[in-house]
């Protein structure tokens, strides 16, 4: 019988050390209950320093920084990227 298996996708590692990042002017203004314009101001502004490495699709990049964001500032899973909206082409730099 056949049996239809899903493609598994394979991203590169990032080849930037977003454990190296200060995330303190994100954390510093970025607290519960979480205010969109600060959180997402702070966010932008400071991802748009990494965008080449961010949005390359093709990378853990992304999912590395939030991890990192995200433990940094005990925020909830997916947090900016619901919180901060980006367009099809990615964060507004």
């Amino acid at each position: 019988a056949f049996t239809d298996r899903a493609a598994e996708t394979f991203f590169a590692a990032c080849p930037f050390d977003f454990g190296t990042v200060n995330y303190t002017s994100i954390t510093s203004v970025c607290k519960s209950p979480y205010p969109q314009k600060p959180c997402c101001d702070s966010f932008i502004a400071l991802t748009c320093r990494y965008i080449t490495y961010f949005n390359d699709q093709n990378t853990t990049c992304a999912d590395e920084m939030f991890a990192y964001l995200n433990n940094a500032g005990a925020y909830p899973g997916g947090l900016f990227a619901n919180l901060c909206v980006a367009g099809p082409e990615g964060l507004p730099c």
